[in-house]
């Protein structure tokens, strides 16, 4: 979800792999000729959301949260607080706004890691959650990708909190 060129987007996507044959990208301004329901019905087929205003993103949350998916959502600016707000989990850089920061569930890139901020967002929002030795891991380097989607299934989750977990922990 960003708000640069949809070009710009798809191509981080497509090396990223997060863009691929059986994804599509949008732009906001698409977003907002759909009915929310008919959003809704077509949410999965979206990888890439570019050129989307904070309402966009609001609206891109909670047709996620509509067809059962716990979403995360991570941001910086003043314009992610409403999405940080209506996601499962809200996600914010250290270096942020306030108002991301105090918006936010969990703050990453805080001078203290923020593993305990995670613990307790998963344990709040979701009942009990055992976190394995992998998130512990990430505290001893830069950057660790962690597959979550096996530890919140495991722990009786409906859906996937997220595929993938970017910890970045300075």
């Amino acid at each position: 979800i960003t708000g640069d060129h949809i070009l710009t987007a798809k191509a981080i996507a497509n090396d990223l792999g997060i863009l691929n044959e059986e994804s599509l990208a949008i732009t906001g301004e698409e977003i907002e000729k759909i009915e929310n329901k008919e959003f809704e019905k077509n949410i999965m087929q979206y990888s890439v959301f570019a050129r989307v205003s904070p309402e966009h993103k609001v609206r891109i949350v909670r047709a996620w949260q509509a067809v059962g998916e716990i979403v995360a959502m991570t941001g910086d600016g003043v314009n992610d607080a409403p999405a940080l707000t209506q996601a499962d989990a809200g996600i914010a850089i250290g270096a942020g706004t306030d108002i991301a920061i105090d918006s936010a569930d969990v703050v990453l890139g805080s001078a203290t890691p923020s593993l305990e901020s995670l613990y307790n967002c998963s344990a709040g929002r979701f009942g009990k959650v055992t976190l394995s030795e992998r998130y512990f891991n990430a505290l001893d380097s830069d950057v660790e990708v962690v597959d979550t989607q096996a530890e919140w299934k495991k722990n009786g989750m409906v859906g996937s909190f997220s595929r993938k977990l970017i910890s970045h922990i300075s």
